[in-house]
């Protein structure tokens, strides 16, 4: 046996020999069955064809990626709930806090991109929102930090939230950020019962959400504080609704405070707002100016809330002339006339104007212009055919009808009509219209 061991010991035939010597069977329950010592042990060969333990694999790796798949919408679904939740529970939590926030104004900052070429044009910055106020610290520790924290979000359904966060305080040369303007410190503490004034800003959205229109729109702030006695907490003190439409332009009518430096002097009044635009409002002051302003300069006695579109006919009238604006509609051609540009676009008024003189009055000297952003007047398209025929003389009482095409961008919604007939007078007809605005929505 010795012999044989020593000649198998080099071979893969060893370990069956050895079974084949010993008492117990390898492999086998029953001890007293023993293997033959001359039956060859053959290994079992795969009888699986090779396509079918492809296809076995195959079905097998698209079951574990459609679990995967599943998994990860579970994930997003419990996010998204999550998300929804989060935001519910800081607006009850922020309504018990120790802290009573009194809101300046909130509005939206930034720009939406323009070119006539996508592919080739400039990327604009993107929008943020901004709040300016007071805070009143009415619990009962002593703070000695306090930095403003938060977020505001865009909200699509039910559960598609995008959201920018609260730029932090600060920091050497940077100006932007969320900040106390008085910075609470161990030096400084805060009180109860103290104010402090505050500036909060968002990142920004980025600016494909120009061409968008959320079902809602929210800026979340939150307050990470230190006290004495309490140690490291953080309070959600705010949450407020954010008017989206401001990006394009919204119709206010409501009225204001003015309080800061306009034209060298130092004023506090109140004054009729009319429209916003971004970081821009249209005023009319007491001296019954009317002028696009700076929204720091304006305090919010309530929140500012979207307006009515302009009610069409919308009519005014000089000593000689009545005009009347029927509508207002947006469009890529007209006439024979197209604007290159992909984002370039046509804004056309229908008009009626009235000859109410005692003679015969002419057209011929009609001067308009469109305000299509704050401060930006355009002129009629001259090469756009078929609009308003200012030719001839009108008898007392005859009207005539037409249209009037200028020239707009994607992100540009009309605000008024400047119109100066031949006598001179300058009058001006609201012709918001929120129908008007960007296309890929």
């Amino acid at each position: 046996m010795n012999m044989l061991l020593s000649k198998f010991s080099n071979t893969k035939l060893l370990p069956i020999l050895v079974c084949m010597l010993v008492t117990v069977s390898c492999g086998d329950d029953d001890p007293t069955v023993k293997q033959a010592p001359d039956s060859p042990i053959k290994p079992v060969k795969n009888t699986v064809p090779d396509k079918v333990q492809s296809a076995s694999k195959t079905s097998s790796k698209t079951s574990d990626d459609n679990q995967t798949a599943k998994e990860q919408t579970r994930r997003h679904d419990k996010t998204t709930q999550d998300k929804a939740a989060y935001y519910a529970d800081k607006k009850t939590e922020a309504d018990s806090s120790p802290f009573n926030v009194k809101v300046d104004r909130i509005y939206l900052e930034g720009a939406c991109h323009k070119g006539n070429i996508p592919s080739t044009r400039r990327n604009a910055s993107g929008v943020k929102a901004v709040m300016e106020g007071s805070v009143v610290y009415t619990g009962d520790d002593l703070l000695y930090d306090a930095k403003m924290q938060g977020a505001a979000y865009l909200r699509f359904g039910a559960k598609r939230f995008e959201e920018a966060s609260a730029q932090a305080e600060p920091s050497g040369r940077t100006k932007a950020g969320s900040k106390f303007l008085r910075r609470v410190r161990g030096a400084d503490p805060w009180f109860k019962g103290q104010q402090r004034l505050f500036h909060w800003e968002s990142h920004y959205f980025d600016e494909v959400f120009c061409e968008t229109k959320p079902d809602e729109a929210v800026a979340y702030v939150e307050l990470d504080v230190k006290g004495v006695r309490t140690g490291h907490v953080s309070y959600p003190i705010k949450m407020i609704s954010i008017n989206w439409d401001e990006v394009l332009g919204m119709s206010v009518r409501q009225q204001v405070a003015i309080t800061g430096k306009i034209g060298g002097e130092t004023i506090t009044e109140p004054a009729d707002a009319h429209y916003s635009k971004l970081n821009r409002i249209l005023v009319t002051r007491l001296t019954g100016q009317t002028a696009w302003i700076a929204r720091t300069l304006v305090i919010q006695n309530n929140d500012l809330d979207k307006g009515p579109a302009a009610i069409f006919p919308a009519e005014t009238a000089s000593n000689q002339w009545k005009v009347s604006v029927t509508g207002i509609e947006q469009a890529k051609e007209f006439g024979g006339y197209a604007n290159s540009g992909e984002d370039q676009f046509l804004a056309i008024v229908n008009l009626k104007i009235t000859y109410i003189g005692d003679e015969a009055g002419s057209l011929s000297q009609l001067s308009t212009r469109l305000e299509t952003s704050p401060g930006r007047w355009q002129r009629p398209l001259a090469k756009a055919m078929g609009q308003l025929d200012t030719t001839g003389e009108l008898e007392s009482g005859v009207s005539i009808k037409g249209k009037l095409v200028f020239p707009k961008q994607r992100f540009e919604r009309p605000f008024r009509l400047e119109i100066r007939p031949p006598d001179g007078e300058v009058m001006y007809i609201d012709v918001l219209s929120y129908d008007i605005g960007p296309t890929r929505q």
